[in-house]
């Protein structure tokens, strides 16, 4: 078994994850080793191996590993005081925390979790901050009349984007976790909790699969035209 120091060697079994990340009782094991395969055949697992990187407060103090991925037994597990995310281990694990970890954790298996067609066509939604002109991919998407309310993002995100399926794809379809979204994502900012519930499409490569829809872009809460309709 890895140590904090050693690389984390993927792909892992679901029976070595759950050993690893101490997740053993947390989720329903089925839903989440449909998830597990999907991100190690779907994502490179360079990427997948990578540490999570530790952010800071505005201030530029360390706030350390996020705790709500594997938490440490060395003081450095400072939790905040709300209720913590879906899947988080009491015992100390002294572990990498790792991307694969953040991707797992970004889905509440107390809901159904599938591989699904995007056919060519299907639009789909992203938010983005008010002041993001960049125009960025990422790597989540939603139905066009999800709102960020359920999305468990930060308060900020409330632009979108709409995106065309150029080609039909699998991806991860899922249910948004609680979370502290801005834990890992190095937005100078302390972390806040924010809730999830809606639908969630993960797509690595974006830029390959999806175009942007300009005409419809920054205009939230659509009727869903030509996209996808799920029941939950």
């Amino acid at each position: 078994m890895a140590s904090e120091s050693a690389p984390v060697r993927l792909p892992m079994t679901l029976r070595q994850f759950l050993d690893y990340t101490g997740w053993e009782n947390n989720a329903p094991q089925e839903r989440m080793g449909v998830a597990l395969e999907y991100f190690q055949s779907a994502v490179p697992l360079s990427y997948l191996s990578q540490p999570v990187k530790d952010p800071v407060t505005p201030d530029g103090k360390p706030l350390g590993p996020n705790p709500w991925l594997l938490p440490r037994s060395d003081g450095a597990d400072s939790r905040p005081s709300e209720a913590g995310p879906h899947l988080a281990s009491d015992k100390a694990r002294n572990k990498v925390s790792v991307n694969l970890c953040v991707l797992m954790q970004s889905i509440d298996y107390s809901h159904p979790v599938s591989v699904r067609l995007i056919v060519k066509g299907t639009l789909l939604k992203a938010f983005h901050a008010v002041c993001d002109r960049a125009g960025l991919f990422g790597h989540f998407y939603t139905l066009l009349h999800a709102t960020p309310a359920a999305m468990a993002i930060p308060h900020d995100q409330t632009a979108t984007r709409i995106y065309e399926a150029a080609c039909s794809f699998a991806s991860l379809a899922s249910t948004v976790a609680d979370a502290y979204v801005d834990w890992a994502m190095n937005r100078g900012v302390l972390p806040r909790y924010r809730h999830g519930g809606g639908w969630q499409f993960y797509v690595w490569d974006p830029e390959l699969r999806l175009r942007l829809v300009p005409a419809l872009a920054g205009t939230p809460f659509q009727p869903v035209a030509r996209g996808l309709q799920l029941s939950t």
